[in-house]
């Protein structure tokens, strides 16, 4: 973990509700106006612009523990608990100083973009402040694919279950299905550009990621698999599908798919694709057999 430098920011009556109290949304910025203040007492506030990117908020996660009034003095701490590729978190504790009570923490995600809007690998110079990269709980593969090397997590044995996910995310948003699916063989693996995967030097499209995750299922030798995707990662499997159907599992498994299916539904929401009997629903694809979206 590294530690930024701590500040003490003053609430101003503005922040503050018709109770006197700050205002929960206010705690937010509060956050905000700390985590720039200790850029400006360390390397500099510039330090983004500097190396031509935008720090982005994917994930917030606020507690408020007590009310703050005006003119209280909150002592704020910034510690980055995690840092990879492209992504890195910092939990933040607001302390009042006259008594040491705890007014609020939080958890807060951000992920790295370029100026126009692509997730890039932390720049050399961001790196040094925000820490060393924290190793990974499970060690992910290396699949070298058309001039990258993506991250792919696979977990156990059985029924082959592909997991893709979505903008701005990496395959750590399938953490809880990766932990809990243990009937099922679970490949998640990082598209180009996210997470620990390597970025291209020529851009990307949605036939590209199909076509990854392809290559990533033949490196495994897995021929079919029940495909997962959430957001993005929804539209990937629909290029997967018109191009790559023969990959989707065979409709003698539906069984199995639909109890996998509850499973993932009752730990995340997600998108679950199965190929079937004919139904109108993507007659526009010119599909002859159903494609079931859970």
């Amino acid at each position: 973990m590294t530690a930024l430098p701590t500040v003490e920011l003053t609430v101003f009556p503005f922040e503050c509700d018709a109770f006197g109290h700050l205002n929960h949304a206010s705690v937010l910025t509060l956050f905000e106006r700390a985590r720039w203040e200790s850029l400006a007492r360390g390397p500099g506030m510039d330090l983004f612009d500097r190396s031509g990117v935008v720090p982005v908020v994917r994930k917030a996660t606020v507690e408020y523990r007590a009310a703050a009034l005006p003119r209280d003095v909150l002592r704020v701490e910034t510690v980055i608990t995690h840092r990879g590729t492209t992504s890195w978190t910092a939990r933040q504790t607001a302390q009042r100083q006259s008594d040491g009570a705890v007014i609020a923490e939080a958890e807060i995600v951000f992920v790295c973009l370029d100026r126009v809007g692509r997730p890039v690998p932390v720049p050399e110079e961001v790196a040094r402040v925000l820490g060393p990269r924290t190793p990974p709980a499970h060690e992910p593969q290396r699949i070298e694919v058309d001039g990258v090397a993506l991250a792919v997590d696979v977990r156990g044995e059985g029924l082959p279950v592909l997991f893709v996910h979505g903008f701005p995310f990496d395959r750590t948003v399938w953490r809880h299905q990766l932990a809990a699916l243990s009937r099922w063989r679970r490949i998640a693996p990082d598209l180009r550009g996210a997470g620990d995967s390597t970025a291209p030097a020529d851009g990307y499209s949605m036939q590209r990621y199909a076509d990854d995750l392809v290559a990533v299922l033949d490196a495994l030798g897995v021929r079919q698999a029940v495909v997962c995707g959430l957001s993005m990662g929804g539209y990937i499997i629909f290029d997967l599908l018109r191009r790559h159907l023969s990959i989707v599992i065979v409709e003698h498994n539906l069984d199995l798919v639909l109890a996998l299916a509850d499973r993932v539904f009752a730990l995340e929401r997600g998108a679950v694709f199965h190929q079937g009997p004919a139904t109108p629903l993507l007659t526009d694809l010119d599909y002859r057999k159903k494609i079931l979206w859970l």
